[in-house]
């Protein structure tokens, strides 16, 4: 049996002389193509005439994204690294090669043949294998991995609620419907209670229609933190200390990374870019809050490549890695048929822990009883029983606008704000006692 190569490692020592090797006729790998950068690769590959490809981590313009059109692509993809290239084999495996040899100094025929018992071996699974390559050219299962060290950037106060909150962080995505029914309000009010509960609080504005988190800080000057953790994700740069850098500092305990500037910039948000933010965020103790916008769509899935961004890749990335969705409303007829429509499409995600949070609950639209009101139509038309129902409170959070301060600094006792401090309360208890929803 033999197997065609598309070859992508022009920084690797004696490349040309595997080239010229693996020509042979009686040679098992027969090399297509050889690739110069990236884009190469990726055309090679969409040609259809490899099974394989073979990258290095000095290949010119690989970026996460482009391992996982390979992988999508139904490409085996094996990545080879010099021993000792420590920077080079952890790029490789922050970008998830499926299998990566790690190869010593040596005659290059010596190397040509672990390369091709790996290859010989078939394709990679879907669970990441380690080749590392011993003294005497024995492959050996295993090898250290490097992690992302949290010590000193994101550290868990003390405190009763801190104590509780397992080692590992979790997200939660705030979504609402269209029509402005307040998430961006309830995703700042929440991550800012949590902090105040003393637990680790991380917001992240990932609406790619009108990211509005830093407006509403006050925050004018500064370049999008998510933009530049998604660049950072892809060139395999991103850990706990870069996404830090990255975030704006509110309060000691909670940190914002702020949303893209203009809406037509949602292409900078990859799929595979946040998908590695999301692990980072994991990796923070604590928890994290998630700001996405209202477009969410199952069945473009089904007519999109899941790993090529599209106006819906933030929401639907946000949503998979999440441990639990706030699904926001507001408190008129516009607002909750929207809300009852929008918990159907949520229901795709299951099984997603939903809380339900409606906002602007006032009696000049639904008149005596409004918040009775609401939670009849709830659990009449989505079976939902448990609310979290916060009054309106226009002229504090005007305040909050102009001033860039948060509900809980304009207005301590605003009747807003303690379902958020409840809401915030509950969140941290059951995300202590929920296991970790790995992403995939």
């Amino acid at each position: 049996m033999s197997i065609h190569v598309v070859l992508a490692v022009p920084d690797l020592a004696g490349e040309s002389d595997m080239v010229a090797a693996w020509s042979q006729r009686d040679s098992d790998v027969h090399v297509i193509r050889r690739c110069v950068d990236a884009l190469d690769l990726i055309g090679a590959v969409d040609s259809g005439t490899a099974q394989t490809a073979i990258i290095s981590p000095g290949l010119p313009r690989l970026e996460r994204d482009t391992v996982a059109h390979l992988a999508h692509s139904g490409t085996d993809v094996v990545g080879v690294v010099a021993q000792g290239d420590e920077i080079g084999e952890h790029k490789l495996r922050d970008f998830r090669v499926p299998r990566v040899i790690v190869l010593p100094p040596g005659d290059v025929r010596a190397r040509m043949g672990v390369i091709t018992r790996a290859l010989m071996s078939g394709p990679s699974a879907a669970t990441p294998v380690d080749v590392r390559v011993g003294p005497q050219g024995i492959a050996m299962p295993g090898g250290s991995q490097t992690s992302d060290q949290m010590s000193g950037v994101f550290a868990a106060p003390p405190g009763d609620l801190a104590d509780a909150l397992p080692e590992t962080g979790r997200l939660v995505t705030v979504w609402g419907p269209h029509g402005a029914p307040g998430r961006t309000c309830v995703a700042i009010g929440l991550a800012d209670e949590i902090a105040r509960a003393g637990v680790q609080s991380l917001l992240v504005d990932a609406d790619t229609s009108a990211a509005s988190v830093a407006l509403w800080l006050g925050m004018l000057d500064e370049a999008s933190g998510i933009a530049i953790a998604c660049r950072q994700a892809e060139v395999g740069m991103l850990d706990v200390r870069t996404l830090a850098e990255a975030a704006r500092t509110v309060t000691p305990r909670w940190r914002v990374v702020t949303g893209l500037p203009r809406p037509d910039r949602w292409i900078e948000m990859r799929p595979a870019a946040l998908e590695r933010v999301w692990q980072v965020c994991r990796a923070i103790p604590g928890v994290t809050v998630i700001d996405v916008g209202a477009g969410i769509d199952p069945e473009a899935e089904s007519v999109i490549d899941q790993r090529t961004a599209h106006r819906f890749s933030a929401a639907h990335s946000a949503l998979a890695a999440s441990d639990e969705v706030i699904a926001v409303g507001t408190a008129d007829p516009l607002g909750m048929d929207r809300l009852i429509q929008g918990l159907q499409v949520l229901a795709h995600w299951q099984p997603l822990h939903i809380r339900v949070v409606v906002t602007r609950v006032r009696r000049s639209v639904l008149g005596r009883d409004p918040g009775g009101q609401v939670r009849e139509a709830l659990s009449r038309y989505a079976n939902v029983g448990e609310v979290v129902l916060i009054e309106d409170d226009r002229p504090s959070y005007d305040r909050c606008l102009r001033e860039g301060l948060t509900l809980a600094e304009v207005a301590p006792r605003s009747a807003a704000r303690p379902p958020l401090r409840t809401l915030a309360n509950q969140v941290i208890s059951a995300l202590a006692d929920r296991p970790v929803r790995h992403s995939v």
